[in-house]
């Protein structure tokens, strides 16, 4: 499921939309991998599951995109141990920008890892 969490303006004034993806999600899966086609093998395939699969774990892709085209993410992934475990990290495609060049980008990902606990 994909949900818009508004718009973020970048170092040069354009304007890109922020979103999170809630796995699974048919609909973003294939975007989703092409922004983490970099990741090795094991990687790829556990993007792939989460994003395919309901495995029972709460997987949230915090996306930054271009008329639905990502460049930037941070997955946040919760419940998937006896002890509710929380584990993050992030991907930027360097060649589409830089995170220097996000205004406020800090405020943003803590917002996004606030929503990360579930709610829905």
């Amino acid at each position: 499921m994909y949900k818009s969490l508004g718009t973020v303006t970048l170092k040069d004034r354009e304007q890109v939309e922020a979103g999170v993806v809630i796995g699974p999600d048919p609909a973003w899966a294939d975007r989703v991998r092409d922004l983490l086609s970099h990741k090795s093998g094991v990687w790829r395939w556990q993007n792939a599951r989460c994003l395919r699969d309901d495995l029972g774990i709460d997987v949230r892709f915090y996306l930054l995109h271009r008329d639905g085209s990502p460049f930037a993410n941070m997955l946040s992934a919760t419940g998937f141990t006896a002890t509710g475990g929380v584990a993050s990290r992030v991907a930027v495609d360097a060649g589409k920008t830089r995170l220097a060049d996000i205004k406020g980008w800090e405020r943003w990902r803590q917002y996004s890892v606030s929503l990360a606990s579930p709610r829905d």
